[in-house]
C-alpha cells in the first residue's frame, strides 16, 4: 500500500504545479498603428476637404508599398477601429481617406511587428510623388500586463518629421502639394 501511495505522490505534485498562475493564458494588447496626415496646397487649403473647391478627392491617387499598388479608398477610421484590441490582428488596407478628420491614412500596421525604413510612395495623379518612410519599434509599456506601445519615426521625402508627437492621436504631419 505504501508503494502505491509513493507512486501517486509524483502525480499529485504534477497536478499542483500544473495549476499554478504561471500557466494562465495572457493576451498581450497590440493596438494598431497608422500614419495619418494632412494634404494642403501652398496656401494652406486642405486638399482632402470635400467642401474645398480645389480638393483632390476626385484624383486617381495611388500608393505603392512592398511592390503592391493601393488605390485610395474612403473609410471612416473612427468607426472602423475596435475599442477592444486584445489579441486582434489588423490587416493592411493601404491608403485611406478619413473624411471626419479630412486627412489621409496609411494603415493599419500591427504594433506587434517592427518596421524599419518601410517606404510608401504616393502618386498624386498629377505627375508628382511623395515618399513617406516609417520606422516602428514596439516597446513594453506596462511590464505587468504586457501591453505595448510603438515608438515611431517618419520621414517625408527623406526629411525627418520633427513635429511628430508619438503619444498623441491625430494627424502626424502635413504634406504640401504643388498644384
Amino acid at each position: 500500500m505504501k508503494r502505491k501511495l509513493f507512486l501517486l505522490y509524483p502525480l499529485f505534485l504534477l497536478l499542483i504545479v500544473s495549476c499554478s498562475k504561471k500557466d494562465e493564458v495572457r493576451y498581450v494588447d497590440y493596438p494598431c498603428s497608422y500614419i495619418e496626415f494632412y494634404v494642403t496646397d501652398q496656401n494652406g487649403n486642405n486638399l482632402i476637404d470635400g467642401d474645398f473647391e480645389g480638393n483632390i478627392l476626385g484624383c486617381n491617387i495611388v500608393m505603392e508599398h512592398g511592390g503592391k499598388k493601393y488605390m485610395r479608398i474612403d473609410n471612416n477610421l473612427e468607426q472602423e477601429l475596435p475599442t477592444e484590441t486584445k489579441a486582434l490582428a489588423f490587416n493592411f488596407r493601404g491608403l485611406m481617406t478619413n473624411h471626419e478628420n479630412k486627412t489621409l491614412v496609411i494603415g493599419y500596421m500591427s504594433q506587434a511587428h517592427d518596421y524599419e525604413q518601410a517606404s510608401f510612395t504616393i502618386d498624386w495623379g498629377n505627375g508628382s510623388k511623395d515618399v513617406i518612410t516609417f520606422d516602428q519599434k514596439s516597446v513594453p509599456y506596462d511590464p505587468d500586463d504586457g501591453d505595448l506601445y510603438a515608438n515611431c519615426r517618419f520621414w517625408v521625402n527623406g526629411k525627418a518629421v520633427s513635429d511628430f508627437k508619438p503619444f498623441e492621436d491625430g494627424p502626424h504631419f502635413t504634406i504640401v502639394l504643388n498644384m
